[in-house]
């Protein structure tokens, strides 16, 4: 276990470091070595914001899913309370239309995953006070929007009553609290067996995919990062 955790800590600082260098670099692939591994980062999205052929494909394959979140999944939220987090954000419409497409599509991939596999994901849950904070911005980092958008305690609150609905609705979604999220603002999504996806949901948003063996191993056998201190916040 000690070995796993220390595997986990490995893959996800690599990652982290990937991920801080190609904040102030321009858009590359980056191939990360060491004389006992090496490690390979692949973004899955292009310059414009949509998604790479790799997860259209990836989701008709098996295999469950795992996803530790830095905020809510925005395929389960109605369309009605996203219109009113962008509108309360004085987003314009020409961004909240490219904002609707994004989540569409991501509902249509979560939709064929779950046809045939299941999704575990852990959220993190807020009291009023951390939110206040530390305020939940919507999920975006997938559409590569350059502005925070941010949701109010109760446009919040009124996200995850929905995201445990849609639970309820599919038998394959499966939610988890996490009332002590390491990060912030990175998320890691796992396709077990096959990848893991760390995920920078700050501006400039930037995703790479892990597929050494040991590193994906080792995160697919964490379900939760470990807290040391205030470091991760």
């Amino acid at each position: 276990m000690k070995k796993i955790k220390q595997l986990f800590r490995k893959g996800v600082a690599l990652a982290l470091a990937a991920v801080t260098t190609l904040s102030v670099l321009p858009a590359a692939t980056v191939s990360a070595a060491s004389q006992r591994a090496t490690i390979t980062f692949a973004y899955c999205y292009d310059g414009n914001g949509n998604t790479m052929p790799f997860l259209k494909l990836d989701a008709k394959t098996e295999g469950t899913r795992r996803s530790i979140l830095s905020s809510l999944p925005l395929y389960t939220a109605d369309d009605e309370l996203v219109f009113q987090v962008l509108r309360d954000n004085r987003v314009s419409e020409k961004n909240q239309i490219r904002i609707m497409e994004h989540i569409a599509f991501q509902r249509e991939l979560t939709e064929e995953i779950l046809s045939h596999d299941s999704i575990f994901e852990a959220y993190p849950n807020f009291s009023k006070d951390e939110f206040a904070q530390y305020p939940m911005t919507l999920s975006l980092a997938g559409a590569f929007y350059e502005e925070d958008i941010v949701y109010t305690y109760e446009q919040y609150r009124e996200h995850l009553e929905m995201m445990k609905r849609f639970s309820q609705m599919h038998k394959n979604y499966h939610i988890e609290e996490n009332k002590s999220p390491a990060f912030r603002h990175i998320q890691i999504l796992i396709h077990e067996g096959s990848w893991a996806i760390v995920s920078k949901e700050k501006t400039p948003a930037i995703h790479f995919v892990i597929r050494h063996p040991k590193m994906r191993e080792a995160m697919e056998n964490i379900t939760m990062p470990i807290v040391e201190g205030e470091e991760y916040k």
